[in-house]
């Protein structure tokens, strides 16, 4: 008896704990979601932008107004948020975070930096919406927990009775 009642007060608290965390993901979520959804609408803008950027690059550095305009086509799936769910988002720049994490880790080999595509365009992204790139993470990265506990918190549910 004394054994289901101590494992019932465990459920009971981590039930609590796990609402807790559901209302504060529900509140910071929701606020997390307007800053990539207005990330999500500038990023069209900011990649011509950055498309239009490269192609005065690679011109000025000698390269042909066709060779130019080539490399510059290869972005056209620049968009890393747009048509994207924040956690498939989330799960590319997670990726990119944490081989950049073992390169470091690794002593930081010139020549072996990973490349970082994703993390590069939030870059883009967040100064073109005049915010740090890494509160444009911490809002992608808030919103995809959100979703992703509310869509499975239910379904694996360890407190049922």
């Amino acid at each position: 008896m004394l054994t289901r009642m101590i494992d019932l007060e465990r459920r009971a608290t981590t039930m609590a704990e796990s609402l807790q965390r559901y209302r504060y993901l529900a509140d910071v979520g929701d606020w997390a979601a307007g800053i990539v959804n207005i990330a999500k609408s500038a990023e069209t803008v900011t990649k011509n932008d950055h498309q239009v950027q490269l192609q005065t690059h690679f011109k000025a550095t000698g390269s042909s107004a066709d060779d130019a305009a080539k490399m510059v086509q290869n972005l056209d799936n620049w968009l890393v948020l747009k048509g994207t769910q924040a956690t498939d988002c989330w799960v590319i720049l997670e990726g990119e975070l944490d081989r950049i994490r073992s390169w470091s880790l690794e002593g930081r080999r010139a020549g072996k930096e990973p490349e970082s595509p994703g993390l590069d365009r939030i870059q883009h992204l967040a100064a073109s919406l005049g915010i740090s790139r890494q509160k444009l993470i911490d809002a992608i990265r808030l919103y995809s927990d959100r979703n992703y506990y509310q869509r499975y918190s239910q379904a694996r549910s360890p407190y049922s009775i």
